[in-house]
């Protein structure tokens, strides 16, 4: 039975760059090897990493330098001040973990008209699956949650960027497969609170990691445990508009 303690992150987690740690648990990817370590984009892994962790007003633009490895003139050089690094890590967020979901997204919105209502709960499940993999299995998840969580209780500009970035338009398309699937309208008070909360349910497996780990009696989630993970949203998410 794993404690606390085994799922609390590393203490001093930035003594050696959190940079390599990032990249060194990438490498096993190949769409990443190829990408150039060059002091913006360590900037942008640092500034997730310690933004994630402990928001804007609890990084200094020295402790972001010191833990990306680089002076601290490139903050200014490559974006401005502290802030602007800041919505440059919310825009890289909603790019990667858009990208990530678009296939299944763009999979479904095509032959959206066509579902059946059966077809239409199935793919909803499907989606939220592919969602709860993206928050689950991303090396970095830990820290895009603890960004996203604080951005959604206190927005800050950089909230837009998430939002429109790509919240916006899964939000939309889930709507869309919940108002199918349940025969009503998808700008419906209810279908949009029903796709929220079926969001909700997929997102809280990041937000609320620690506590379904202790109650699962594991350390991690493994490959295997997130394949299980996912298949059972997808199969709650099909009863839930089935019934």
């Amino acid at each position: 039975m794993p404690s606390i303690e085994t799922l609390r992150p590393e203490k001093d987690a930035c003594i050696n760059g959190p940079v390599d740690r990032i990249w060194h648990t990438m490498a096993t990817n190949p769409s990443k090897k190829s990408k150039s370590l060059d002091t913006r984009q360590k900037l942008l892994d640092a500034g997730l990493f310690l933004f994630g962790a402990n928001g804007i007003s609890g990084v200094s633009t020295r402790q972001l330098a010191d833990c990306a490895g680089v002076n601290l003139s490139g903050i200014l050089y490559h974006f401005g001040g502290k802030e602007q690094l800041y919505e440059a890590v919310a825009q890289q967020i909603a790019d990667t973990t858009g990208a990530q979901i678009a296939a299944t997204a763009a999979a479904i919105a095509p032959t959206l008209k066509e579902l059946t209502r059966e077809q239409a709960a199935m793919s909803a499940g499907s989606l939220l699956g592919r969602i709860a993999r993206v928050i689950l299995a991303t090396p970095d998840a830990a820290s895009r949650a603890g960004f996203i969580l604080r951005e959604q209780m206190q927005p800050s500009p950089a909230f837009d960027i998430i939002y429109h970035g790509y919240i916006e338009r899964v939000h939309m398309l889930l709507a869309e497969l919940v108002a199918r699937a349940l025969d009503r309208d998808a700008n419906s008070e209810m279908v949009i609170l029903q796709t929220h909360a079926l969001l909700g349910q997929a997102m809280i497996f990041g937000m609320a990691k620690a506590t379904i780990l202790l109650r699962l009696g594991e350390h991690e989630f493994s490959e295997s445990r997130v394949n299980r993970t996912v298949s059972a949203i997808e199969q709650i998410t099909v009863k839930a508009l089935s019934s």
